[in-house]
């Protein structure tokens, strides 16, 4: 009976651990973009994908040339807001808010914006 009242707070914290474990893998993840008129280019998005790449929750998934825009999937999880991505692109480009206004894109639909890029000037990740 000592042993299976010792092995009761054992089993719990396994329960516990595998059940966050479960939640992070269905975590939320969202589309957000931005806007950068006359930013995004063949110059400028090697810089933005090295930038990127080791931040966490973050992945770019689409750069739009004609439509100056970049595409973000977030997984709100780890990453529940927009500043420290608003801080890697004024970093990006020496600017500040005061310089270069950088909102994302309200009511943001992937496939729709995408759709009216033209196809040369869509990369895709």
């Amino acid at each position: 009976m000592k042993k299976l009242l010792l092995a009761v707070p054992f089993v719990l914290a396994a329960v516990l651990f595998c059940s966050s474990a479960r939640a992070q893998q269905n975590a939320p993840k969202e589309d957000l973009a931005y806007q950068l008129p006359a930013l995004i280019s063949e110059k400028t998005v090697p810089i933005l994908d090295q930038v990127f790449a080791g931040m966490p929750g973050v992945k770019i998934v689409a750069y739009c040339y004609n439509l100056d825009l970049i595409v973000f999937e977030v997984d709100r999880s780890v990453q529940p807001d927009d500043e420290a991505i608003r801080q890697k692109i004024h970093s990006v480009f020496h600017t500040d808010d005061t310089t270069l206004k950088v909102e994302s894109v309200k009511t943001f639909n992937r496939g729709g914006y995408l759709a009216l890029c033209n196809a040369t000037d869509l990369v895709t990740r």
